[in-house]
């Protein structure tokens, strides 16, 4: 059986209807609402709708919510490091050559199934492929990852990475000696063909030993 949730509708004006129950359902965020109005889980006065179908006063909707599925990914023995953790989140120092979670019919091997194995809370949020997971690092970059133990602690930090207040910081170790100016003109070049990361970043030496020291720049 689903949870069934019927709102009247209380508005001054019209207002699209993914907005509105965003707004209403407090443990759901805007795009989860949007995915199950897309699945059929939301009907306006009866009927099924899309996001952007303006709702008005004394308009019913009702929403369907599915009940978790039972998951399928394994539970393994991965050895990870834990730096921080409390009720809410933990801080994972995820190592080089780990895959963040299944996807191509992997389902084996990654930061996820030993985050099943070693938490009996995660988020569920990004459905259940992803439990916990608000980031992620590419496999072959090591580096912190912030993992949500329930939803509400996800939709928090998935809101401080999206407006800024929690900021990335990323280091390279690269072969040559770059000048500061060529990093930033070669990032601002590659954004336009980008389109995973169209944003310039700036990216500025850390280190840049002469070439007599080392043929190498940590950035």
């Amino acid at each position: 059986m689903n949870d069934v949730i019927t709102i009247i509708v209380d508005t001054p004006t019209p207002v699209r209807l993914d907005v509105y129950l965003s707004g209403e359902v407090a443990d759901f965020s805007r795009s989860h609402i949007q995915k199950l109005i897309e699945e059929g889980c939301v009907t306006l006065n009866g009927v099924p709708s899309d996001s952007k179908k303006k709702v008005k006063s004394g308009d019913e909707i009702v929403l369907r919510v599915p009940l978790p599925k039972e998951c399928v990914i394994p539970k393994q023995d991965i050895d990870i490091d834990v730096v921080y953790q409390d009720e809410w989140l933990a801080v994972i120092d995820k190592p080089q050559g780990l895959t963040v979670h299944p996807a191509n019919n992997v389902y084996t091997g990654t930061l996820v199934n030993a985050l099943l194995y070693r938490f009996t809370d995660l988020s569920g949020i990004n459905g259940d492929l992803r439990p916990g997971i608000v980031h992620r690092l590419d496999k072959n970059t090591s580096g912190l990852m912030v993992v949500a133990k329930n939803d509400v602690a996800h939709r928090a930090l998935a809101e401080q990475i999206s407006d800024k207040r929690c900021r990335r910081i990323y280091y390279a170790l690269v072969e040559g000696v770059i000048k500061e100016d060529e990093i930033i003109n070669r990032l601002r070049r590659s954004a336009t063909k980008s389109h995973r990361h169209p944003l310039i970043r700036q990216c500025l030496p850390r280190y840049n030993p002469s070439p007599a020291e080392s043929p190498q720049c940590f950035l």
